[in-house]
């Protein structure tokens, strides 16, 4: 019995050490391209300098971590690469162009009063067309008396009006400056000018003024101060008035119309089978926790469809609480009948069972974003409703909750896909000549190796960072690894590897199946064995996984495999060797313990 006790001691003594070394194995396991449960290629044109690479969606779909943390680039020889993401710039282009303008000059005959007043009213007499275009301009004024004999003078320049030909149901173009042709006939012409802004002729606005100037050279160079720069506005007449110099009329005036918008850069889709949900009605579609959608659509499997909805998820449910039944209460009238005891016991039996009888759980669903899709098509026209848009949001699952209730009533064969969006972003890393690279992702509990982008690329401008050589990224396949006894393993026990052509949502590690997004409308992301814009996984034999994993001459030791994960003894020999050191001395004090004394009594 006491040998029996102390083997029990020994044991309990040593358990914990042995499952603490085998868990710090675990966590600690080599990071190589074989921990991880995805991987892709990745080739350079040029494997010398920064590169950057369009994360494709794979890593978006089959990421563990929100922040891709479990992102991991390795070069041939097996060593991490450092890298740093960057979201790529919206890019803002700028459309510059010359607007050639109509220009009717108004002149003043002798002795007439000014077409200006000193209060800036303007007298004029106007022939538009339907459009709001100009056809004739002429002043207002009449001469107040005629010239005297033989002093007749002829009509002088007094202003330019200034048409921009918009349509009167058209949006003026922004106009930021105007440039000016110098009057024929002049070699040198100086003068101050200025400029104001109408949409009616009626109402005038000012815009600027500017010193014009051409200077002419001895040898026939001029040189020009044509340029009137103001604030960018938009309108459809302009008015040009003399300030200094002689009013002379232009050869031409050109209107400068300067537009700038922003063009986002390419999303990835991803377009997600439905599930029924919790509540009746509702239904799920389970997305990869790396997906930051951007935006949110609906394809039908049916025409002329419109579906309005709630998008949201689901809370976790609450632990249930159970009320304590209340202390049983003291009885009274206890010399009253019998009967009168037994209704106060059933009263009390009653209000126990209230108090313990758990109430229904709350509705999980927390709504996120509300819309209305349709796919309308009617008389040859196709009616379309846009993605949903929303802030970067990343769930695991989608819930979808209907507002009509035919419409929750639907069968599952008959409800819509949710297709979802999001910019990806760019990976840039120092291409050292060991190249071709490999992508690894997909390991939970994975920490982040990202670094800073000032380590990736000091000192480059932004410019630079647009203009860098962009990697080219293989098609993405699950790890396959070779398990003790030539079996098939890998991050789920070998289901990857002996299911050919399965979508790379279909797989989940340690051996349990989870539901992910397939038919990915990426560009370039197209399994080997699904169909186009749907990542799919080629089969791989008993034979070819061996002999993949065979191991090359002077390769490490194979390792041994614990639930899927390496234990590398060779990394932890000192805390085996304590661990054996505390067995032997253990065995000795048991050896000592049960020896029996010597006939001496020593």
């Amino acid at each position: 019995m006491k040998r029996h006790a102390l083997l029990l001691c020994t044991g309990a003594l040593l358990w914990p050490a042995l499952t603490g070394v085998v868990r710090a194995s675990n966590s600690t396991a080599p990071d190589t391209p074989a921990a991880y449960a995805w991987s892709l290629p990745v080739t350079v044109t040029d494997d010398n300098g920064v590169h950057g690479l369009r994360l494709p969606s794979p890593v978006y779909l089959q990421a563990q971590s929100a922040t891709l943390a479990d992102l991991r680039l390795f070069d041939r020889r097996g060593l991490p690469v450092p890298y740093a993401l960057r979201q790529p710039p919206t890019d803002t282009l700028t459309d510059a162009r010359e607007l050639p303008l109509r220009i009717f000059p108004l002149y003043r005959q002798p002795g007439a009063p000014a077409s200006l007043t000193p209060q800036g009213d303007f007298k004029l007499e106007l022939r538009t067309d339907s459009d709001g275009r100009l056809l004739s301009v002429t002043s207002a004024g009449a001469p107040s008396r005629p010239p005297p004999p033989g002093q007749a003078q002829g009509p002088t320049l007094e202003t330019l009006i200034l048409d921009l030909g918009v349509p009167a149901r058209g949006t003026p173009p922004t106009v930021t400056a105007l440039r000016f042709i110098p009057p024929a006939g002049k070699s040198g012409y100086s003068a101050q000018v200025w400029l104001e802004a109408s949409d009616d002729l009626r109402d005038w606005r000012p815009l600027g003024a500017a010193d014009l100037q051409w200077l002419s050279a001895t040898d026939g160079a001029i040189l020009a101060c044509d340029v009137l720069a103001f604030e960018p506005a938009r309108f459809r007449y302009a008015r040009l008035t003399w300030r200094g110099g002689t009013p002379a009329l232009f050869a031409g005036i050109s209107a400068l119309s300067v537009n700038q918008h922003q063009t986002a850069p390419a999303m990835d889709s991803a377009v997600l089978a439905p599930v029924p949900g919790r509540v009746p009605g509702d239904l799920v579609y389970t997305a990869g926790i790396g997906i930051p959608a951007e935006r949110a659509g609906m394809r039908f499997a049916t025409p002329n469809a419109v579906y309005a909805a709630m998008l949201g998820r689901y809370r976790d449910p609450p632990a249930p609480v159970w009320a304590e039944p209340p202390p049983p209460s003291q009885r009274r009238h206890r010399h009253l009948r019998d009967h009168f005891h037994r209704h106060e016991r059933d009263y009390e039996r009653r209000q126990a069972n209230a108090a313990t009888t758990p109430q229904p759980p709350p509705d999980p669903f927390s709504p996120i974003a509300s819309a209305t899709f349709y796919d309308i098509t009617q008389d040859g026209k196709r009616k379309r409703s846009g993605g949903l848009t929303l802030p970067a949001t990343q769930l695991a699952q989608w819930v979808v909750r209907p507002y009509s209730p035919q419409t929750a009533a639907m069968p599952l064969s008959q409800a819509p896909q949710l297709q979802l969006s999001w910019t990806p972003a760019t990976l840039l890393f120092l291409a050292t000549g060991n190249g071709p690279y490999t992508l690894a992702f997909g390991r939970a509990g994975a920490s982040g190796m990202e670094h800073d982008l000032g380590h990736i690329a000091p000192g480059y401008t932004d410019k630079e960072l647009r203009a860098l050589p962009q990697a080219q990224a293989g098609t993405a396949r699950p790890t396959v690894r070779a398990a003790p006894g030539g079996v098939l393993g890998g991050a789920n026990n070998g289901a990857a590897a002996s299911t050919a052509g399965a979508p790379a949502g279909g797989m989940a590690r340690d051996g349990q199946s989870a539901h992910q997004p397939t038919n990915v409308g990426a560009p370039g992301t197209a399994g080997a064995a699904g169909s186009a814009g749907t990542i799919g996984t080629s089969g791989t034999s008993g034979v070819a996984a061996n002999a993949a994993a065979a191991p090359r001459p002077g390769a490490a030791p194979a390792l041994s495999w614990h639930r899927g994960q390496a234990i590398n003894f060779s990394d932890h020999a000192l805390l085996w060797g304590v661990l054996l050191a505390g067995v032997a001395g253990l065995a000795y004090l048991t050896v000592r313990l049960l020896k029996p004394p010597p006939a001496n009594g020593s």
